[in-house]
């Protein structure tokens, strides 16, 4: 069988959703959008010979919102996918109350997708892609496959272009460094304090000895925030330097003469246990590191 178009996808997005939201069965409207939209970003995905997952309800424990997808391309993590219903703007500038809290939370993600099935938006580091904006020419709950032109195809291929080949960008001075460390270093700092609350983790043993040596006051809040930040400078550490790539394993040998300190926190990470405890998203920083010159 030939491969699908992206067209061809579209149209059957469209038809999809067009079928969803006419029947007359209650439901939220965010749900009716997430199987066609996983669709969408697989087979558009497949077309560019990218394995492409999202999975729903995305675990960014901790940050105060939950995207509606985490998608995951060849394996590593890319990027996010927040669902609006299709009578919601999604430009942030017309949210309200409780959007608005959560774009608040949601901006902080480097790569981030908004849409309400009509329209799409793509957020890098909180700030909108103006080369990558989609607008179908209709509503496509209401006239489904009417609403898909060659000019909305190619929109919307250029904006998943870019979402599934998100790399960061390194920064040309200190300042640049700390704006874009800030959010990446943000969500470390949550998957610690989530994985700290399994009490028989390796997160939460070391835990315990810092508080017992370093900091008896710290809660578990205050804890994440210092290993974060601790890893991140540790990791820049053991980039700086040197010739050869920095990867999990070699970082620690690189600090181990002179900061024993963040050489073991660096080395806790490189462990496998760790390693699926932090899942992907450390994948952002970590990668922003190995372009560092």
């Amino acid at each position: 069988m030939p491969k699908q178009t992206v067209f061809e996808i579209m149209l059957e997005y469209a038809a999809t959703l067009k079928e969803n939201f006419s029947a007359r069965v209650s439901a939220q409207p965010e749900d009716q959008l997430k199987a066609p939209v996983i669709r969408l970003l697989t087979a558009i995905g497949a077309t560019t010979r990218h394995e492409v997952i999202a999975r729903t309800e995305a675990q960014v424990k901790n940050l105060g919102a939950r995207p509606d997808l985490g998608v995951t391309v060849n394996g590593l993590l890319c990027g996010y996918v927040e669902l609006k219903a299709p009578d919601k703007s999604i430009d942030p500038k017309d949210f309200s109350d409780a959007d608005k809290k959560q774009w608040e939370k949601l901006k902080t993600l480097p790569n981030l997708i908004y849409t309400n099935g009509t329209e799409w938006r793509l957020y890098q580091n909180g700030k909108l892609d103006e080369n990558a904006l989609v607008q179908f020419k209709y509503d496509v709950t209401k006239r489904g496959k009417e609403a898909v032109t060659k000019e909305s195809e190619n929109k919307l291929r250029h904006m998943l272009e870019f979402f599934f080949c998100w790399a960061p960008i390194a920064p040309k001075n200190p300042e640049q460094l700390a704006e874009l460390l800030a959010p990446m270093c943000h969500i470390l700092r949550d998957f610690v304090l989530d994985s700290i609350q399994d009490k028989n983790s390796n997160l939460a043993t070391l835990a315990r000895e810092w508080r017992s040596v370093l900091f008896p006051d710290a809660d578990d809040a205050r804890f994440a925030d210092a290993y974060a930040q601790t890893l991140t400078y540790g990791l820049l550490l053991a980039r700086f330097g040197h010739d050869t790539p920095l990867d999990l394993d070699n970082a620690p040998k690189r600090l181990e003469s002179h900061h024993g300190l963040l050489a073991q926190a660096v080395r806790l990470l490189a462990q496998d246990e760790v390693r699926k405890i932090f899942r992907l998203p450390p994948i952002y920083w970590y990668e922003l590191l190995t372009q560092l010159t």
